[in-house]
């Protein structure tokens, strides 16, 4: 995997050394590989097997109906580590995210670092390693995944990118790149649908009519707002940086808008619209009606 090579030579030494933390956390932006790091590393390395699964790995995950990791959650460690290794003399527990710990998780958490168990290791990978509170990361040896440059940005997402999709344009990748802030699994999950809404909305800044499609597209349930919030912060950001031109659509959007807007009241209007978002993702607010209100801020 593509950036880990530093990380991985020092693990296989410590482990080699039999000197492995007890309490690791692997930190960088999202997309990057991160936990399949992780799990492959433990399951090969430590577990020392090919399988996918191991019964002394446990892993813990925010569920996809839940804001946070909850305290519960946390529990079944101290009930995992109790049990008896089942083919090997060791325990490993995996937290994804860990940034999604809520406070009594933390809490929680932070008592079962404080009382290592030998042969019990804990790796914890996070996206934003601000919001892990200080007592955990004080308690862990901290690794950063650098973000990846673009070429090899452009070498995972090729690898992974179904081979069965219409090739894209090494301009469409570069933007692909660049809203998905170097993120190869964001990019390979939703890159191309953010290309397309962000192709759509310079089209709607140029002639402000929002088309049937358009309408019936963000009026769906399904319809992720955070997609269009990523593409407008892009737009701005692309704008207040004078990025170079790539598509022929940025040349007359990014004009009506700059005619508008002076580059101070750009940033002031991103931090508004980022709040507006937020309303709307919460409140349930008309879309519609949201987006004709953001291009008249932005270009009307």
């Amino acid at each position: 995997m593509i950036g880990f090579d530093s990380i991985l030579n020092i693990l296989e030494a410590a482990n080699y050394k039999k000197k492995l933390p007890h309490a690791i956390i692997i930190s960088g932006q999202s997309g990057i590989g991160k936990f399949t790091f992780t799990k492959k590393y433990i399951l090969e390395k430590i577990l020392e097997t090919t399988k996918e699964e191991h019964p002394d790995l446990l892993i813990i995950k925010k569920n996809d109906d839940k804001k946070d990791i909850n305290v519960d959650k946390i529990r079944e460690i101290s009930t995992f580590i109790k049990q008896t290794s089942v083919n090997s003399n060791k325990k490993i527990i995996l937290i994804d995210s860990c940034e999604n710990l809520n406070r009594s998780a933390s809490n929680a958490l932070l008592k079962i670092l404080e009382e290592p168990n030998y042969n019990n290791y804990i790796f914890l990978t996070c996206n934003k390693i601000s919001q892990i509170i200080p007592t955990i990361k004080s308690r862990c040896q901290i690794f950063k995944i650098k973000r990846p440059e673009f070429d090899d940005f452009c070498i995972i997402f090729n690898k992974k990118r179904p081979s069965f999709l219409p090739k894209i344009t090494q301009d469409d990748l570069f933007i692909i790149s660049e809203i998905c802030d170097l993120s190869p699994g964001t990019a390979i999950s939703h890159g191309e649908d953010l290309l397309e809404l962000y192709k759509e909305f310079l089209t709607i800044i140029s002639d402000p009519k929002l088309s049937e499609d358009f309408i019936k597209k963000i009026s769906d349930k399904k319809f992720d707002i955070t997609f269009l919030q990523r593409v407008i912060t892009y737009l701005i950001y692309k704008i207040l940086l004078n990025k170079p031109i790539i598509f022929s659509q940025e040349n007359e959007a990014f004009n009506k808008i700059k005619n508008k807007n002076s580059l101070d009241n750009l940033i002031l209007l991103q931090s508004d619209i980022n709040k507006e978002f937020n309303l709307v993702s919460s409140l349930y607010l008309d879309k519609k009606l949201f987006v004709l209100n953001l291009i008249n801020k932005l270009s009307n």
